[in-house]
């Protein structure tokens, strides 16, 4: 750069003026969505929790049924049910 053009950029640059503040983004803490979105999913969490608790308690106290069980199940239904599950998504 010139001489002449360090000057005029001087003159241009007023570095007395503060920089201007960006002020940051307001966070909310407020949680998303409504009220009976987190009621509903709660109770979901709940209820699957029951049932959980439910299967793990009975597995406890009836052994001999749990081990006895899947000899009693047909595969091929299984596999039957398996298939039109994913199948009917893709309808």
């Amino acid at each position: 750069m010139h001489t002449s053009d360090c000057s005029a950029l001087e003159r241009h640059m007023d570095l007395s003026t503060p920089l201007p503040v960006i002020p940051k983004p307001v966070t909310s803490s407020k949680t998303p969505g409504s009220t009976a979105i987190w009621i509903f999913i709660y109770a979901e969490l709940f209820e699957f929790g029951l049932f959980f608790i439910g299967f793990l308690i009975a597995k406890v106290y009836f052994p001999k049924e749990f081990f006895d069980g899947p000899s009693q199940l047909s595969t091929a239904a299984g596999l039957l049910n398996t298939l039109v599950l994913l199948t009917s998504s893709f309808l």
